[in-house]
C-alpha cells in the first residue's frame, strides 16, 4: 500500500514516506474522531442498580424531545421503555444547544437524569433526591 502511496505522491525519500504517513494517520484520526461523537449520543450506562439503553435521536439531530430509553432494573430484573431528551447547555450569548451534557426521562413516580460522564441522578416527582450513582458506558 505505501509502495502505491509513494508513486501517487512522488515520494523519493524516506522522510516524505513518513509525512504521508503521518497526513493519513490525521485523517484516521478525524474519522474516528466524529464517529465517537455521533456514538455519544447513544448507548449503554450500566450502574449498580440499573442498565440503561438510549436511542439515537431521529434523523440525525442533535438534540431531540423524543428519543427511546430502555430502563432495565438490575436488581428486579423488570424492563421497561420510556421517551427521553437529550440535555445540552445553551452556547455563549446564542439560544441554540451547545454542549451535549446528557439525558432526561420520566417514570410514572421518578425522575432520570444520565450526565454524559456516567452518573445517574433519580429524584422523585417533587425533586427529592432518591438516588445517585456512577455507572460506566459501553458504545
Amino acid at each position: 500500500m505505501f509502495n502505491q502511496l509513494r508513486a501517487i505522491f512522488a515520494c523519493k525519500t524516506r522522510k516524505s514516506l513518513f509525512l504521508v504517513q503521518i497526513y493519513l494517520m490525521k485523517i484516521l484520526l478525524a474519522i474516528v474522531l466524529c464517529m465517537s461523537f455521533v456514538s455519544t449520543n447513544a448507548g449503554k450506562l450500566i450502574t449498580n442498580s440499573y442498565r440503561i439503553e438510549t436511542g439515537l435521536c431521529p434523523d440525525n439531530q442533535i438534540s431531540c424531545k423524543d428519543i427511546d430509553v430502555t430502563l432495565i432494573d438490575r436488581i428486579t430484573g423488570d424492563t421497561a421503555k420510556y421517551v427521553g431528551e437529550t440535555v445540552h447547555a445553551p452556547c455563549n450569548l446564542d439560544v441554540s444547544k451547545c454542549l451535549f451534557r446528557g439525558y432526561l426521562f420520566y417514570t410514572e413516580d421518578k425522575q432520570f437524569i444520565i450526565h454524559v460522564d456516567g452518573i445517574l441522578e433519580v429524584n422523585s416527582k417533587t425533586g427529592q433526591g432518591i438516588l445517585v450513582e456512577k455507572g460506566n458506558w459501553l458504545y
